[in-house]
């Protein structure tokens, strides 16, 4: 009994350090950030709400969160992250602004009582 507990544990804990290693094998750091499609956001903004830095690993995990917190500001329509030897390139479409309203209708007219 006690053999089969040990050899358990000792199952559990090589798994555990397997699935740490193979995260940080696929793990790269990020020398340089291109943001892409902004005009009325700053690229240090979206930097900023994405959590990401150069300097720092990145894996597919980190990319799906930086993401999802780039759709909760609500700025954006569509948001692409692609990494390729070193460079994070974060694509950005704007959701678009009301710049003008025009209220068309029956003009003011004076009502006697």
């Amino acid at each position: 009994m006690y053999r089969i507990n040990s050899m358990f544990r000792f199952y559990i804990i090589l798994s555990i350090i397997l699935i740490i290693f193979t995260n940080s094998i696929n793990a790269e750091n990020i020398t340089k950030i291109h943001v892409l499609g902004n005009e009325r956001v700053s690229d240090k903004t979206i930097i900023l709400f994405s959590e990401l830095d150069t300097d720092i690993s990145v894996d597919s995990l980190t990319i799906n969160d930086a993401i999802q917190k780039l759709y909760e500001t609500n700025f954006f329509q569509d948001i692409n992250i692609s990494f390729n030897e070193g460079v994070l390139k974060i694509e950005v479409v704007e959701n678009p602004i009301v710049q003008s309203i025009i209220i068309n209708g029956i003009k003011k007219k004076n009502i006697k009582e």
